[in-house]
């Protein structure tokens, strides 16, 4: 779990300061996108990747707006 959420964290770090954006996937920036309101709101399902997705959707209308737009796109 803790290599997980410092991962996530590298994975935003970089998408923030421009060192990683070549290879970076839609994936990764909807990951990124998303991080706060994961750990705030599914937090407790990680690193189980089906119960976060599942968590996120119920809580579909909680999350901000930065992650919402993520929600209409395919991940790849």
């Amino acid at each position: 779990m803790m290599l997980t959420k410092i991962s996530m964290i590298a994975l935003a770090t970089a998408m923030l300061s421009g060192t990683a954006m070549a290879g970076v996937t839609l994936r990764d920036k909807q990951q990124a996108a998303c991080f706060d309101d994961v750990q705030s709101l599914c937090g407790d399902f990680i690193p189980d990747v089906d119960k976060t997705e599942a968590c996120m959707k119920t809580k579909r209308t909680q999350v901000s707006k930065g992650c919402a737009k993520w929600y209409d796109k395919p991940a790849g």
